[in-house]
């Protein structure tokens, strides 16, 4: 009850933020250590995921003067330390993930995520019966991608519920 600050740890755990009363619980990503499920995010809560970027910051891509997410494009470049969004109709295998990007020149279906970058893509999966987001870590180490589930939420996620 009341605002909390939960560090996501090891394993893959149920992280529930339902409560009685409002509060803005943060959810801190600080590690690649497992993947969690979260439940009851609100409109209030927040994600942090700064300690899994090279700066240790969120670089947020702006329209006006409103920030938004980076989409993906399967012909663009991803900008080191940024959320790209990512939508389709089935949730991604971390295999799947990581071929949506390459570490050059990409071709119809890849985006460009330079050497030594990394990004958090949150993949919105509207299946039809339900809507969740997949969080996930993508990075590259020379021209290798890996991607890293964080977490699963049973919830549509927006920028504002980055920190």
């Amino acid at each position: 009850e009341g605002a909390d600050t939960i560090t996501a740890g090891a394993g893959s755990d149920s992280i529930v933020l339902t409560e009685t009363t409002a509060a803005i619980d943060t959810v801190v990503f600080d590690s690649l250590s497992g993947s969690d499920t979260i439940t009851g995010f609100g409109n209030s809560d927040q994600l942090n995921v700064n300690g899994l970027l090279n700066s240790g910051d969120v670089v947020f891509t702006t329209s006006g003067s409103a920030n938004i997410f980076q989409a993906f494009s399967g012909t663009g470049t991803a900008t080191d330390d940024t959320i790209v969004l990512s939508t389709g109709t089935a949730a991604l295998s971390a295999t799947e993930a990581a071929a949506l990007f390459a570490a050059s020149s990409a071709d119809d279906d890849d985006m460009v995520l330079a050497a030594d970058d990394s990004v958090i893509m949150v993949r919105q999966d509207n299946d039809g019966t339900d809507y969740s987001d997949q969080i996930w870590h993508i990075d590259t180490v020379g021209s290798t991608v890996t991607a890293t589930l964080l977490a699963t939420i049973d919830d549509t996620l927006v920028i504002a519920d980055f920190v």
